[in-house]
């Protein structure tokens, strides 16, 4: 069998299917005008003992394409891209991924070249070594695999590729390999024994430095410094370790211990009668079958260590594509729903039976618009570069209405219930945990997931809560609209931030204007800013008080769970108040145009905050008005003529710096 080619121009599986086909076409006298490898596969009795173990390897290949390793998918793009893949999805070992990109930007540190997952130099491996490992390798076949002897060393396919990469093989196999080769080999040289105890001295990294310094690179090490090292083990014997003359010569003392390598290697060969082998460095690869009895020869002694797969990440995600056996990216709606669920997307109850969708991360939900969101969620998830990153696009735009709306029923319904506070407990959720505050004003963190119901996303889940002592600018501005009455306002601000409601007594709060009547409205007070304060730290929904209209069947449809607030500001003289008195100590009938009304529970529902610049009426004796509502009287320490900006300087929670925001967040307002 003549070779012209070797493994850096060709893929050996390709190359072998190639002449495959045309010798079994020729051998079968086929009168077919496109004879196929498929074809050929077929006529089992034209095969030859070599050919089986190349269908071998390709099928294994066919099951288990290179394309799909998650080692070579994920370093070959970040070496190609820069960009990292998702980890989520990684199936892998996390640890030995970090180590290989960070091998990555150390050689782009260095302007050099890296990239051992090639998916050529891995095929060819996996063919190498079968033919190898079964004795169907011919001598011819150096050539083809480009395997090389230089001095006392041999470079094959199995040292093009990554450790990780070893185990992925048709076949089980084991290594032999010297343990502490260097220490050893200078043992036998040196007649010591000290093998032993190098790398607790110097340690292993250290040692390989030090044995490789020469007078051309340096590598940072000055002769005698590198002598005063090897002193601490070898004594005066460090210079026959690394002599001038092995220092003066890059490489020398490598060339001179690696010719151990090959006697201790030929003579564990030989007493364990092995015949097919794989070299590797100081180490033998066998079939995890093959019978060995010694393994001591001298002071050389091999360790036996199983290659396999690298244990999988058993936290991974599954990706919602795969490829099939014609090589074709596919999708199903089961894939689909199962990445979906992986990403967090829960399907809600809802009265009319219809797909409503959220996304939960870490018990905290956002509506999901998976008309308009849910393509871009999938190309999230394409852990591909290049074409096959265009296919896959491809793909779920052709499967857009088919298997992808189909996994959305499939997606197991929860009903939606958010996270209450309770009549002796107040909790608000920050960027690091729930914090959550009992009768007694004591403090405690928690994480999201382990609070029962879901938190509405909100800005304040950013902000990173640290309790302090020092006063805002905010409390301050409470303090001066309170007046006399601060501690009744602060109490009343606690109430709406509180989303307990009490079945008996919850009223609807109103802040109105002190002085004010029913001929001429004010105003600038400072009511808006209570509703913006409480804005800053709960999910709250604001009306305005003339786009409030009672009497629209609507005029809650766009009312969402989780709501904890909701404010109708600025309302018109002759508000109906009365209008609002099922709602505020009932439950909330949300009509939307087009679906059936859905009943907000009275303990799901939000509190109200009304605020007006008209006076409001009262009567002693309209009961069902006075405990649904309760009225605060805002004073006229701001107006047209002085407001909290020429007070403080700065526009409230718009121009807030990071400081004052943290001293106006992170310090409770007394309630």
């Amino acid at each position: 069998m003549v070779h012209s080619q070797n493994s850096r121009s060709i893929d050996v599986i390709d190359d072998w299917k190639e002449k495959f086909t045309k010798r079994i076409n020729q051998q079968s006298g086929s009168k077919k005008v496109k004879f196929t490898f498929e074809d050929a596969l077929i006529k089992e009795i034209l095969h030859t003992e070599r050919d089986k173990f190349f269908i071998i390897s390709y099928n294994y290949l066919k099951e288990n394409p290179p394309e799909s390793n998650d080692y070579i998918k994920y370093v070959s793009a970040y070496i190609k891209t820069g960009k990292k893949f998702n980890i989520k999805y990684f199936k892998g070992d996390v640890q030995k991924l970090d180590n290989y990109y960070a091998k990555v930007d150390e050689k782009k540190k260095k302007n050099e070249t890296y990239n051992p997952f090639n998916q050529k130099a891995y095929k060819n491996y996996v063919i190498y070594m079968v033919l190898k490992l079964y004795g169907a390798y011919e001598s011819a076949d150096d050539l083809l695999f480009n395997v090389k002897t230089i001095d006392s060393r041999e470079y094959n396919p199995i040292t093009n590729i990554p450790s990780v990469l070893r185990g992925f093989l048709p076949i089980s196999i084991k290594e032999y390999d010297i343990k502490k080769a260097f220490p050893t080999f200078l043992d036998i040289e040196l007649g010591t024994n000290f093998r032993h105890e190098v790398y607790d001295v110097l340690g292993k990294i250290n040692f390989a430095k030090l044995i490789n310094a020469n007078s051309i690179e340096g590598k940072g090490y000055y002769y005698t410094e590198i002598i005063t090292e090897l002193k601490k083990v070898y004594g005066d014997k460090a210079y026959l370790v690394l002599s001038e003359a092995r220092f003066l010569v890059k490489g020398q003392l490598f060339k001179d211990l690696t010719k151990y390598e090959k006697i201790f290697i030929e003579r564990f060969i030989q007493e364990n009668d092995v015949i097919h082998y794989v070299r590797l460095h100081d180490a033998v690869i066998l079939l995890k079958s093959q019978i060995v009895n010694k393994i001591v020869f001298d002071k050389v002694e091999f360790g036996i260590k199983e290659i396999e797969v690298p244990e999988n990440n058993s936290d991974a995600k599954e990706l919602f594509y795969y490829i099939d056996d014609d090589g074709k990216f596919k999708t199903n709606a089961v894939l689909i729903r199962n990445y979906l669920v992986a990403s967090g997307i829960v399907r809600i109850t809802t009265a009319d039976d219809k797909i409503q969708l959220i996304l939960k991360k870490n018990n905290i939900v956002e509506f999901f618009n998976y008309k308009t969101d849910l393509l871009i969620l999938l190309l999230e998830g394409i852990i591909e570069t290049d074409d096959n990153f265009s296919e896959v696009e491809i793909l779920i735009s052709r499967e857009y209405k088919n298997d992808i709306f189909k996994a959305l029923p499939l997606i197991k319904s929860e009903k939606l219930n958010f996270y209450r506070d309770n009549q002796n407990t107040f909790g608000l959720s920050f960027g690091n945990g729930f914090f959550l505050m009992d009768k007694d004003s004591k403090i405690e963190i928690h994480p999201y997931d382990s609070m029962k119901g879901f938190f509405y996303k909100h800005k304040i889940q950013n902000h990173v809560f640290t309790n302090t002592t020092e006063i805002g600018d905010y409390e301050k501005f409470v303090n001066n609209i309170g007046g006399d009455n601060s501690e009744v306002l602060k109490t009343i601000i606690g109430y709406m931030a509180h989303d307990y409601k009490d079945p008996s007594n919850s009223p609807a709060i109103i802040l109105s204007d002190e002085g004010a009547d029913g001929t001429k409205r004010n105003g600038g007070r400072g009511k808006s800013l209570i509703f913006g304060g409480l804005k800053q730290l709960l999910p709250t929904m604001l009306k305005g008080g003339k786009e409030f209209n009672p009497d629209y069947d609507f005029v809650f449809g766009d009312l969402e769970n989780g709501i904890r607030l909701y404010c109708i500001d600025d309302v018109i003289a002759g508000f109906k108040y009365d209008s609002l008195y099922t709602n505020i100590l009932g439950g909330i009938n949300r009509q939307r145009k087009g679906t059936k009304a859905e009943m907000l529970e009275f303990e799901n529902s939000p509190k109200f905050l009304i605020t007006t610049n008209w006076l409001v009426p009262y009567s002693a004796d309209e009961n069902s008005t006075n405990r649904r509502f309760i009225e605060f009287k805002v004073n006229n320490y701001y107006n047209s003529n002085y407001s909290p900006f020429d007070e403080f300087g700065k526009l409230f929670f718009t121009q807030w710096d990071n400081a004052a925001n943290s001293n106006d967040i992170d310090h409770p307002i007394p309630i």
